[in-house]
Order: structure tokens, then sequence, then C-alpha cells
């Protein structure tokens, strides 16, 4: 009797699939599908956002942030405190036991106007 081995490799996983994404006026609910390459078990996923500083008169510095979000039965994240009419940048990243997968595309939004009006 012959014994066979099999080296398998486990990798990091794929990319986030099928990302969305709604906005109010200062926060963001994004939703994402796991990747299709899990290579094992998901163990968490990390938002990365950025944007630039409004300023009197222009813009100012570059600001990234990271989010570990921590799984739910859904894969959803809700960012609040963000600033009203600002643009922002935001990838997803996948992680397993073994480190973190390449991130999505680039999604650019804008938050919703504020109005404030007086009564």
């Amino acid at each position: 009797m012959s014994t066979q081995i099999r080296n398998i490799s486990i990798t990091v996983p794929g990319v986030p699939t099928n990302v969305t994404y709604t906005t109010t006026h200062e926060a963001v609910d994004i939703h994402w599908e796991d990747p299709v390459e899990r290579n094992g078990v998901i163990t968490g996923y990390t938002i990365h956002l950025a944007y630039q500083k409004q300023i009197c008169r222009g813009k100012g510095d570059i600001v990234n942030e990271t989010y570990d979000v921590i799984l739910k039965p859904l894969n959803r994240s809700t960012l609040n405190e963000l600033s009203s009419y600002w643009d922002y940048n935001f990838t997803i990243t996948a992680t397993n036991n073994v480190g973190s997968g390449s991130s999505t595309k680039t999604f650019t939004f804008r938050t919703k106007a504020s109005c404030a009006y007086n009564s």
C-alpha cells in the first residue's frame, strides 16, 4: 500500500464582490458579498476610507481611516459622523487566517447636502 501526500497551499482570500452603498448627509451604509475565492474561513473585513479635508478657500490634507468590521450574519457596515456634501473613497479587503487579500476597486461617493433652515 502506498501513501500519497499532497501539498495544499492555503492563501489569502480573493476580493469581496457585489459592493453596494447608500448615503445620507452624514453616513454611508456599505454592503458586500464574500469573495469567490474564500481560501478558508473569512475572519474579518477592513474598510479603508479616504477623503480630502475641506478648508476655507480650497482643500486640505488627505485623511486615511481604517475600520475593522466585526462579522455579523450580514456583510455590512455603516460609517457615521461623516461631513455633509464631501467626497469620500473606500475599498474593502477580506482577511482569513493566512492574511489580507487584495482590495476591491476604489468606490467614490459624495454624502448628501444637509439643508438647514429656520422655521
